[in-house]
């Protein structure tokens, strides 16, 4: 899934349980992430190839909850 740069949020839930997910690419524009919007009861792997810094990609509200079995790319689209 690539999101446009028109996309600021990601609401709470949005692409929970979505098992066959594997990567994300993620725009410099969004502002936050709602709780556990990538979250998954399945076992898998998400890559998530955000456009900004490690630090801009810290300043998102929510980054900090994306959960541990995802891996950020910085720098990346």
């Amino acid at each position: 899934v690539r999101l446009p740069h028109t996309v600021r949020v990601i609401e709470a839930q949005a692409f929970m349980d979505c098992s066959t997910l594997e990567t994300v690419c993620l725009p410099l524009s969004l502002q936050s992430i709602g709780s556990v919007a990538f979250f998954s009861y399945m076992p898998r792997h998400l890559d998530i190839y955000y456009e900004g810094s490690q630090n801009q990609w810290e300043a998102i509200s929510g980054s900090s909850n994306v959960n541990s079995d995802v891996d950020v790319y910085y720098n990346s689209y």
